[in-house]
């Protein structure tokens, strides 16, 4: 990874329970009695479904958590794409000022 490209400091989430993942995401819930959630998630990682109970306050917190993981990992794309771009456009100009671009390299003119 290169020096310039750090992760952000990690939002609490809901750990995977079989790698510890913080990158879970809520597949499925429905009420199984009045205050009672079933909840299916999804670890991306290792692929792994799990299932489990919980409050509304607890599915409450589960999917503030999740749009909290979700927000950091838009912001860290964001991040990503404007140092990716940085680097395109010093490519690009190291390019022109070597002479290595050439009219034609942007096709026959018509």
């Amino acid at each position: 990874m290169p020096e310039n490209i750090r992760p952000a400091e990690r939002a609490t989430a809901h750990p995977c329970a079989a790698c510890g993942s913080h990158l879970v995401d809520l597949v499925d819930g429905v009420e199984v009695a009045r205050g009672t959630w079933e909840v299916t998630v999804r670890c991306p990682e290792c692929e792994q479904l799990h299932t489990m109970s919980c409050s509304e306050e607890d599915l409450a917190r589960l999917e503030h958590e999740l749009s909290t993981a979700a927000a950091e990992l838009e912001r860290e794309l964001e991040r990503f794409a404007g140092l990716r771009f940085e680097e395109d456009v010093a490519r690009f100009v190291t390019a022109l000022e070597a002479g290595a671009i050439l009219p034609m390299d942007f096709g026959i003119p018509r």
